[in-house]
């Protein structure tokens, strides 16, 4: 069963690098998308599009493990009161305030 839920993992992995690779003209590094999917499980996400959103919006902020998450990031992964998806959704709506801040 280990064995399974391995090659699910780096499936998912290479499909989300290629991904972004493609949307954003720039290559993930594999240790990196790795890393924030073993931070993502520690944050209680359980599907593919939780893993997706997180790893990418992370990815695109510059987090890179072992480095921890920014405080901002972290905050809205560790809320209790949030489910998966809830973490996800606030998530995109503080990037998007950052981004908007920012220009």
């Amino acid at each position: 069963m280990t064995a399974l839920s391995e090659i699910r993992k780096a499936e998912f992995l290479r499909r989300l690098r290629h991904f972004i690779e493609e949307h954003t003209q720039r290559v993930p590094e594999e240790d990196a998308l790795a890393g924030l999917f073993e931070r993502g499980l520690t944050y209680g996400l359980v599907s593919e599009q939780q893993f997706a959103g997180y790893i990418m919006l992370s990815w695109q902020m510059g987090v890179r493990p072992p480095a921890p998450d920014p405080k901002w990031i972290a905050e809205v992964m560790n809320d209790s009161s949030r489910s998966p998806e809830g973490k996800i959704e606030n998530l995109y709506i503080r990037v998007s305030s950052r981004i908007v801040g920012l220009a």
